[in-house]
């Protein structure tokens, strides 16, 4: 850790200004990165999605995230279980891989042909508006592809001076803005990544999506529609409060996966209050007297505990004979009592902790959202250099600037 009695003089320090411009010039980008993406699947850009991104920058990268983990080990268990079936399975992961990843078939127009007599005649075959303009969509294509790759190269360096400050002088030098820039930074590349393989091509992003109806109800065409982050799915997006059937349940997921999509100054709202609950139920647990242990022996414990009385319930199932003879009846019971003993635990450990992070989601998404934003920019007006410096929120090293930050944008 460096000495920073000389790290930040008052005419070498980064400002508000600085930070402010930085904070425009990130968010700018990263939604002119996802209009991008939207653009090049042909999806309408009237929507609330480039607002759901400029709120939660990571809500695509989570969202395909869960696509793929869902697609691919459904796939593979599948082929598995009856190797048969692995040209329909092959068939059925091709489609859902065209609707998480692939561009919408762009719309046909008809046009009419000139009869010998000057007359408009029958219309003739129906045309892609792209088929009339290979060149000049060749030309489009490459302009695009150059300035999606300055969006990359503008998130990779954000990204690298961000590991640099760290490196540096340690995470006390971050500033909420520099944890903000850093999440639209991650964001923005994915997105960026997404939208030159569309661009570029590569295999798999070439054939068109299939057409699919947004229905109502668990169908695969709309779990991954949503995970594609289709603008149909909150189409109800002034929805503040989730009742149930009086208001869309696709509007409150979207709005519940954004909030879990969240971070709060550099730390993802899932993992904070993880650290939050695990704790405190570590320490309502175990007590003051006798024997004291740690943390991570209790939750050992705790997972050996559990894996036996899973045991014990695989064994049950699994018994060869199912009679009535006093040994069944013992193993029911305690099979019995293992299962009570699993829900219990499950209650506690499980549904407990996650219950004050999912139950605002599930009613008030947008609410949650905003509240999380709302804190983080007062958290930011309450460090240097909006605020005096105090003992929690030092002056340096937050306001040291980075001199390769300024030689490098010098030379763009």
């Amino acid at each position: 850790m460096s000495n920073f009695a000389d790290l930040c003089p008052p005419d070498e320090s980064r400002t508000s200004r600085e930070l402010i411009v930085k904070l425009v010039v990130a968010h700018l980008t990263g939604v002119t990165a996802f209009c991008n993406l939207v653009s090049l699947r042909n999806d309408p850009l009237g929507s609330v999605e480039p607002i759901l991104f400029f709120f939660s920058p990571l809500v695509v990268l989570v969202q395909i995230t869960i696509g793929l983990a869902l697609m691919i080990p459904e796939f593979v268990i599948k082929v598995i279980k009856s190797p048969s079936s692995i040209r329909e399975q092959g068939r059925l992961l091709d489609r859902r891989w065209r609707i998480l990843f692939c561009p919408k078939a762009e719309p046909k127009v008809e046009t009419l042909e000139m009869s010998q007599d000057g007359l408009l005649g029958t219309p003739s075959e129906k045309k892609s508006a792209r088929s009339n303009h290979d060149g000049g969509s060749l030309w489009v294509r490459m302009r695009r592809s150059i300035i999606t790759f300055g969006t990359l190269f503008y998130c990779a360096i954000t990204i690298f001076f961000y590991n640099r400050r760290i490196e540096l002088h340690g995470e006390e030098s971050l500033t909420v803005a520099d944890n903000r820039c850093f999440e639209i930074a991650i964001g923005s590349a994915f997105v960026s990544v997404l939208s030159i393989a569309l661009l570029l091509r590569f295999p798999g992003f070439t054939q068109p999506a299939p057409e699919a109806e947004y229905k109502k109800g668990s169908t695969d065409d709309r779990r991954y529609l949503f995970f594609r982050g289709d603008p149909r799915r909150c189409d109800r997006w002034w929805q503040f409060i989730y009742i149930k059937d009086f208001g869309s349940d696709s509007t409150a997921d979207t709005f519940l996966w954004c909030f879990l999509s969240s971070s709060l100054n550099g730390t993802s709202i899932v993992v904070s209050m993880a650290k939050f609950t695990y704790p405190s139920l570590y320490e309502g647990f175990v007590t003051q007297e006798g024997d004291h242990i740690s943390m991570y022996e209790f939750y050992r414990n705790l997972a050996v505990i559990v894996a036996i009385l899973l045991a014990i319930n695989v064994v049950f199932m699994r018994r060869p004979e199912k009679d009535h003879t006093v040994w069944s009846v013992a193993l029911l019971s305690l099979a019995a009592l293992s299962s009570l003993a699993l829900f219990a635990l499950g209650m506690i450990f499980l549904l407990y902790p996650f219950f004050f992070l999912l139950f605002p989601g599930l009613l008030s998404g947008i609410g949650s959202i905003l509240f999380i934003r709302i804190k983080e920019l007062k958290m930011l007006l309450g460090q240097p250099p909006f605020a005096l410096a105090s003992d929690e929120f030092p002056a340096c090293p937050a306001l040291w600037k980075d001199p390769m930050t300024e030689y490098l944008w010098s030379l763009i």
